[in-house]
């Protein structure tokens, strides 16, 4: 059986070396981008299924990216990771097709749990924010 296919977006180095080396042993981390434009490329080009997101990012962010993802009949499940952990804005990212609201403040397991249920086509929300 083929391992899902995982594109990661963060506009910083150190966190996509993190998140990388989290989901190894799981997943194919097939791409990590630093911008949205870069993420759009690379969602296009490679197909994952499941891409992780921040918001912030310079250029094109987070949203704006899967936004025009979803417009292009991108099939790949949306994490949005971000250290922001406003219920208002999670419930925004939600009813904007998103499959899972992870904030990065949490336990690295939770990202995990997330890939997991929105490969099963599932949605997940971080448990606070519920």
């Amino acid at each position: 059986m083929s391992r899902a296919k995982v594109v990661i977006a963060d506009d910083h180095p150190f966190v996509l070396d993190g998140l990388a080396n989290l989901l190894k042993d799981r997943f194919d981390v097939v791409a990590m981008v630093t911008d949205g434009h870069q993420l759009v490329d690379a969602a296009a080009s490679l197909r994952p299924d499941v891409i992780i997101t921040d918001i912030s990012m310079p250029g094109l962010n987070g949203l704006e990216a899967f936004g025009r993802l979803k417009a292009a009949g991108s099939a790949a499940r949306v994490i949005v990771l971000t250290l922001n952990a406003d219920a208002h804005l999670a419930a925004e990212v939600m009813a904007s097709g998103a499959s899972a609201f992870v904030v990065k403040l949490l336990a690295s397991s939770e990202l995990i749990t997330a890939v997991e249920h929105v490969l099963l086509g599932q949605t997940y929300l971080t448990p606070s924010l519920a």
